[in-house]
């Protein structure tokens, strides 16, 4: 396995989580790991396809998310 396949689901589970935070940010929510959830719960519902690696992404980014929430 290269290294860039290695670290590629690492990779997008890090964006999914960051562009999370930014969005909770600029709206000037209040943060805690439940916007960061409920952010990526409402990309999945939006009804946009966003590609199997950005899916399987946000879906990776809600379980780790929720072991802390």
């Amino acid at each position: 396995m290269s290294e860039k396949n290695e670290f590629a689901e690492g990779k997008v589970i890090c964006n999914e989580i960051g562009g999370a935070v930014l969005e909770v940010l600029g709206q000037k929510r209040e943060f805690s790991v439940k916007s960061l959830i409920n952010v990526l719960q409402k990309a999945q519902q939006d009804g946009h396809n966003y590609g199997e690696e950005r899916e399987k992404g946000m879906e990776l980014a809600i379980k780790i998310l929720q072991k802390f929430g």
